[in-house]
């Protein structure tokens, strides 16, 4: 059985199906069929007239017939491919005439004889005979007619007279056996893979790809036959660099690449190629498996843009208190300065007030002043535009919060802010010191956040004639801050319910930070690690590969897929694989941040496969040398047999 490329699948003798190509590194593929070492096979192959041009296996569809001579034999052989388009493999066979045809010969010379001597009897038994051959022929036909249109349940039961004919219709069945047991074999393979297999030419042309690309990345295999690899990657320069790597290693593993899925959306996908070079050593084609990547990076990059939000709403924040606290120090000196020139400068009341509300109608804040009886005293035109809804700042002298809550609810408006709290002023003049409070409600129908900053309004005798204060609009900051607030729980969420290891270390090598599945795998209590140096659990035989890549991290660098061995807490060995990035401060390093994959049980099943090869190959050892000593044996034995022999023939005569 070959496959379209003419490399061996399947063969009566299945160790002449693989040819090692690195011994040292244990590499193996299948062998060509112009490299089989089976003679009549390649006759059979050149017969058929696919030798000459090897291209034709590719676009073959219909079955080739041809007869041919090996030796003293002549042979009869058939190469048809199988009729479903999932299996691109071709079915060879060629059996010697001689085996069904031979006696039939011998018989039919015969039975010209008989026909020469006695004619009217000749030809009824001739008759006879012939049907006795031509209606199992027939049968035999329609059997090799099943077998090439992959039909393995039909049963044609021949019957014959003719030992030769029942001989060769035992030989048919058992072919059909055979091929039906290897087709379902490859078969459950080729389509029950769940990564992707493939095979590409060189220059990137796909020679074979398994049926998995429907399921994985959306494509039909028949239209990816023969398509330009390149044509599918975001760039083609990966394709480029993986041809630079095998050129120079000979294979490529977990080779990252970005393509396009059927919808046009980038995916990524590992690769782990081998390149198969021809007999004098040239690359002749790279066959390998694609590994669909894309969750695994989302979610990498969706928690690194979780990092980035969270990081950035942090500092906003702190500016805009820096700010807020910057404002209100200066708003507070300011108004110190102009109380004290009203006492100093009655003259100048005029002048000042109206300097003082020139400046405070511009600034965005609300600010005001009210007497014992809650009444305003000041109003700037922040707090009558947005908060009193009254347009002259001077019509709001003299009135409360409440004349102006009633006003607006005569109008037909919602309007109870400040109603759904406590009394802050009340509040204020109690507690005779400055007080900062969160006032909440609706204006016209409009639920607002205010933070408001109050404080007794003292006079030049230092009594207290009233309270005086001023407010900012926080609706929009407050809504951040709950978002924020969101974000920190689910990213909490993401960081203690998920199943890889999330660890972080600061610049002198001790833990700050560990998740639940870090504790769970290494049977830490947080307590118990938490300032511990990283390199009290890292296996002693990783601790100057983990100081070289501290270093490198230390340094700006982010690196993945770092391997190495942690010890437990009962002594255990994890292997885990994963990626470190670093954590920067104002351009300083501070810690590492690192996600890691327990990877022990796959370490655990590599080794046991390991050491069954092992055990395999020992065995192999044992066996060859045991039958060398059989043999060596039987060598010395025969001599001693003949002489004995030759002798008791002497005693006899």
């Amino acid at each position: 059985m070959l496959n379209r490329n003419g490399d061996v699948v399947a063969h009566p003798d299945l160790d002449k199906l693989r040819l090692t190509e690195n011994p040292d590194m244990n590499q193996f593929r299948l062998v060509n069929i112009n490299e089989l070492n089976d003679a009549v096979s390649q006759e059979a192959f050149t017969a058929l007239g696919a030798a000459a041009k090897p291209a034709d296996l590719k676009d073959l569809n219909q079955s080739r017939f041809a007869r041919f001579r090996f030796g003293e034999n002549d042979y009869t052989a058939m190469m048809t491919p199988f009729t479903t388009w999932e299996w691109p493999w071709l079915i060879c066979v060629y059996l010697p005439e001689d085996d069904y045809l031979g006696d039939l010969k011998a018989n039919r010379r015969l039975n010209m004889v008989f026909t020469f001597v006695i004619s009217l009897v000749a030809t009824v038994i001739g008759l006879y005979l012939a049907r006795g051959i031509i209606h199992p022929m027939s049968k035999l036909e329609s059997e090799a007619t099943a077998i090439k249109n992959s039909d393995f349940e039909k049963e044609t039961i021949i019957r014959s007279s003719y030992t030769e004919i029942r001989a060769t219709a035992d030989s048919f069945r058992l072919m059909k056996n055979a091929v039906k047991t290897s087709q379902q074999r490859y078969q459950g393979i080729f389509e029950n893979i769940q990564d992707v297999y493939f095979e590409a030419a060189m220059e990137g042309t796909i020679l074979e790809i398994s049926p998995s690309i429907d399921k994985v990345y959306g494509f039909y295999r028949k239209r990816l036959l023969g398509k330009f690899i390149g044509d599918y990657l975001v760039e083609k320069e990966q394709l480029r660099n993986l041809q630079d790597v095998l050129l120079q290693k000979g294979r490529a593993d977990d080779f990252q690449v970005e393509l396009k899925n059927n919808e046009g959306k980038v995916a990524y996908g590992s690769i782990n190629v081998t390149l198969i070079v021809d007999p004098q050593g040239r690359p002749e084609k790279m066959i390998g498996s694609l590994r669909d990547i894309t969750r695994r990076r989302a979610a990498e990059e969706k928690l690194e843009k979780y990092r980035e939000h969270l990081e950035d709403q942090i500092r906003y924040r702190t500016r805009d208190l820096e700010k807020t606290n910057r404002d209100l120090t200066k708003e507070i000196k300011h108004r110190q300065s102009i109380t004290d020139a009203l006492r100093k400068r009655e003259e100048e009341y005029f002048n000042l007030y109206n300097l003082n509300r020139m400046v405070t109608n511009n600034v965005p804040d609300m600010i005001w002043a009210k007497d014992l009886e809650g009444r305003y005293i000041f109003a700037n035109q922040a707090i009558c535009g947005n908060l009193l809804m009254c347009r002259d700042p001077e019509k709001a002298l003299g009135k409360t919060d409440i004349y102006f809550a009633e006003r607006e609810r005569q109008r037909g408006h919602e309007h109870t802010i400040g109603e759904l709290c406590e009394n802050s002023d009340e509040l204020t003049l109690h507690r005779k010191v400055a007080g900062r409070f969160l006032e909440e409600g609706l204006v016209r129908g409009a639920y607002i956040t205010l933070d408001v900053y109050k404080a007794p309004f003292i006079d030049e005798n230092g009594h207290i004639i009233g309270t005086i204060g001023c407010g900012r609009d926080v609706t929009k900051e407050k809504a951040i801050e709950k978002e924020l607030q969101h974000t920190e729980e689910r990213f909490r969420d993401l960081f203690e319910n998920t199943f890889d290891m999330i660890q972080s270390v600061d610049q002198n090598g001790n833990f700050i930070m560990v998740n639940k599945a870090w504790l769970k795998t290494l049977q830490y209590k947080e307590d118990e690690i938490i300032g511990q140096s990283l390199f009290n659990i890292i296996h002693p035989d990783h601790h100057q590969y983990c100081l070289e890549f501290f270093g490198k991290v230390s340094q700006g660098n982010s690196l993945e897929n770092i391997e190495m061995t942690f010890i437990a807490k009962k002594g255990g060995l994890v292997h885990v694989v994963g990626n470190v990035t670093p954590r920067m401060v104002e351009g300083k390093f501070v810690a590492t941040q690192a996600i890691f994959h327990n990877i022990t049980d796959r370490k655990r099943n590599e080794q046991e496969i390991l050491n069954a090869q092992a055990k395999l190959e020992q065995r192999v050892q044992e066996r060859t040398a045991e039958l060398i000593e059989a043999n060596e044996l039987l060598r010395n034995e025969l001599p001693r047999r003949k002489r004995t022999g030759y002798r008791e023939g002497l005693i006899q005569s």
